[in-house]
């Protein structure tokens, strides 16, 4: 069973490195899209799809559910994918990443009910992504832009970080294939409604869908690999600096004679 998994994995590998790689990453000049037309094709698919589908079943879950609940459930789901981005922080090499990631898995499953809160970022440990993808950029190995039909966004690399994150992660122990893509549904559904309020606000600036799409995904993808590239933010450390500051600024005052007293 493990060896069709590896082979399994292997020959997405193998399909990415020969849909075109790059050894630097996309931006606004060179969106690294060779699949322009297919893309374009997909992204009008998707549109329908949400039209007739997904959003007025977002919308009709946005009226139900009150805000709190699906900023809960959003946080579930995100604290699923810790373990895997854990594994993903270890494969860059980011020693302080994989620490944070993983003391936020544990104190949110444990005190924060499942990860339904987050009283890590309260701790001071720093919110996080990662994934395979990001891993490959890691690497130098930078893939075509691509969109996956009812996915959306994409690129090569990223798609193929979809199976082999999910074989990083602790999921597949506990949750059968089968449940674990109602629970993808369930996120999905979650996700649009959180951001019909966004689409109220932006969609009547938006002239070119695709371009829209592609620029916010890659500029993202960027962002996120920056990040990977910096050290965890501690919040907690500026607390202690303000107190060492304070404690400094304490004594000094203690050291300076009293406007009343005599030199």
């Amino acid at each position: 069973m493990l060896g069709r998994k590896l082979f399994f994995l292997l020959l997405l590998f193998s399909c990415a490195l020969l849909s075109g790689c790059y050894t630097t990453p996309a931006t606004t000049a060179d969106p690294h899209d060779p699949f322009d037309h297919f893309n374009r094709d997909t992204t009008r698919m998707n549109t329908k799809l949400d039209n007739v589908l997904v959003k007025p079943i977002a919308k009709e879950y946005e009226t139900l559910v009150p805000y709190f609940v699906r900023k809960g459930v959003g946080n579930f789901f995100d604290n699923l994918d810790k373990p895997e981005q854990f594994m993903n922080d270890l494969l860059q090499g980011h020693g302080q990443w994989a620490m944070n990631d993983a003391w936020s898995f544990v104190v949110n499953t444990t005190v924060g009910i499942g990860g339904f809160f987050t009283p890590s970022t309260a701790i001071g440990l720093q919110p996080h992504e990662n994934d395979f993808g990001l891993t490959l950029n890691q690497w130098h190995l930078y893939t075509a832009y691509f969109v996956l039909p009812i996915v959306g966004p994409r690129t090569i690399g990223s798609s193929l970080a979809i199976p082999v994150d999910y074989y990083l992660g602790v999921t597949q122990f506990f949750v059968p294939l089968r449940y674990s893509i109602i629970l993808n549904m369930i996120y999905g559904i979650n996700a649009r409604a959180n951001l019909l309020n966004t689409e109220r606000t932006a969609g009547g600036l938006i002239f070119d869908r695709y371009i829209f799409y592609r620029s916010a995904y890659l500029q993202r993808r960027a962002y996120l690999e920056k990040l990977n590239q910096q050290q965890p933010y501690y919040s907690f450390e500026d607390a202690d600096s303000d107190q060492d500051a304070d404690a400094n600024q304490a004594v000094d005052t203690e050291e300076l004679p009293s406007p009343d007293e005599n030199p």
